[in-house]
């Protein structure tokens, strides 16, 4: 799984219609007006991506794809009900690192951020 990590309006979700249009998966989203947004994006880019798709679809089962990409995976809860039902357990923070191997890893800059979840 790759981690898009970037502030507000720096082109998060524009890299997702773009990898959308590549690979053909579905964007998955909390609310309808991102779905909204997401295809007006889009189309705003030229891009041609398959319909955006909401998260209660997919957890309630009405819709099941391999592959999909999620925006905003923070959002409405996504992110700590999915670790919470991985682990079976109330996860109260994490981190996370952009994905790179181990040597790699211990030679980038350390920075410090905090970002809450809830």
């Amino acid at each position: 799984m790759k981690l898009i990590i970037k502030d507000r309006g720096m082109g998060k979700t524009t890299q997702l219609i773009h990898i959308s249009e590549a690979t053909g998966y579905p964007i998955v989203v909390a609310y309808k007006t991102m779905i909204d947004n997401i295809k007006s994006m889009a189309t705003k880019l030229g891009c041609k991506i398959p319909e955006p798709v909401l998260v209660s679809d997919i957890v309630t089962g009405k819709t099941q794809y391999d592959n999909i990409l999620v925006d905003e995976v923070t959002l409405d809860g996504v992110l700590k009900k999915a670790l919470n039902n991985y682990f079976n357990s109330n996860v109260v923070a994490c981190t996370c690192s952009p994905y790179v191997n181990i040597e790699a890893y211990y030679s980038l800059p350390k920075r410090n951020l905090t970002v809450s979840c809830d």
